[in-house]
């Protein structure tokens, strides 16, 4: 059985021309951009959440604490939707006392000649905007590598976890549990 993961997928983001870069949650929360550490304080960063989970909500957040201008759009109907209810109030207290601006029912549509465009669910109404950098609070890609090489091999592969598709742990429990049963 192998349970290999995901990689991030920033480039999932399109249409993008690259007039403006496109990085990971993972990127995003240690500050880097091409491998380089950079100072977000200043900078106007907009975080797609089409996850609405905690490790993009604590982005957001570490990214407030960086002092970037952070704006999160989300297609969502409200911010942090599969984050705990228990926990939400609280993270929209330290995002909006970071001064992060939170556009629920909004779509990423672009990025073209350095402006990014979204469009409103309901309103239908678009905005274009020029940011420094769009962290991309997207599904990753599952890691298969390995798999395959070992398909090549003749060896019989179970996957379990990110490696079939990126979602959450009680996934992958049920998907190992039911691996080593068949095994």
């Amino acid at each position: 059985m192998l349970a290999t993961g995901a990689r991030p997928a920033p480039e999932t983001l399109t249409p993008a021309d690259g007039s403006i870069p496109v990085i990971s949650t993972w990127d995003a929360a240690h500050a880097t951009v091409d491998g380089e550490r950079v100072s977000l304080a200043g900078e106007r960063v907009l975080l797609v959440d089409v996850r609405g989970n905690l490790e993009t909500a604590l982005v957001a957040e570490r990214l407030g604490d960086e002092r970037a201008k952070v704006t999160i759009a989300t297609p969502y109907p409200q911010f942090g939707l599969h984050v705990g209810f228990t926990h939400r109030k609280d993270l929209l207290e330290r995002l909006y006392g970071l001064g992060c601006d939170i556009e629920s029912s909004t779509v990423f549509v672009g990025i073209e000649n350095g402006l990014v465009t979204t469009r409103h669910v309901y309103s239908r109404e678009v905005s274009q905007r020029p940011f420094g950098l769009v962290v991309a609070g997207v599904p990753g890609q599952p890691e298969v590598g390995l798999s395959a090489a070992a398909e090549r091999r003749g060896v019989r592969v179970l996957l379990a976890g990110d490696a079939v598709a990126p979602r959450t742990a009680l996934h992958a429990f049920r998907e190992g549990d039911a691996a080593g049963r068949a095994a």
